[in-house]
């Protein structure tokens, strides 16, 4: 199974443009930014939950970019990352950058 995951990844790498692709990193391996521009109450958290757990992983993929610290900082989809370590995934599958953002340290949520 591991093995068609991964087959099934490099493909859609291969597919993918823009200096972007898709990985798949522990959940430990995730940093979070500071503040959230968005608000989610407890209720609809705890839905995307439940729905992670029937879906058995996320339907939209969340944006991070690979820090020098080794650390994925989740830049979009906080709230669906935090929901799958809350439904219980041990790993998630982000886009991230091939391409080095050298303004990355300006940016307001670095």
């Amino acid at each position: 199974m591991v093995v068609e995951q991964t087959q099934q990844i490099t493909e859609l790498n291969a597919k993918l443009s823009g200096g972007f692709k898709i990985a798949v990193v522990p959940v430990e391996k995730l940093e979070f930014l500071e503040k959230n521009a968005r608000f989610m109450k407890n209720e609809t958290f705890q839905n995307l939950v439940a729905n992670i757990k029937k879906d058995g992983g996320l339907s939209q993929l969340p944006f991070c970019y690979l820090q020098e610290n080794g650390k994925y900082k989740v830049l979009s989809g906080n709230h669906r990352s935090q929901a799958a370590i809350s439904a219980g995934l041990t790993e998630i599958p982000p886009f991230i950058p091939t391409k080095s953002f050298q303004r990355m340290s300006n940016w307001p949520f670095s």
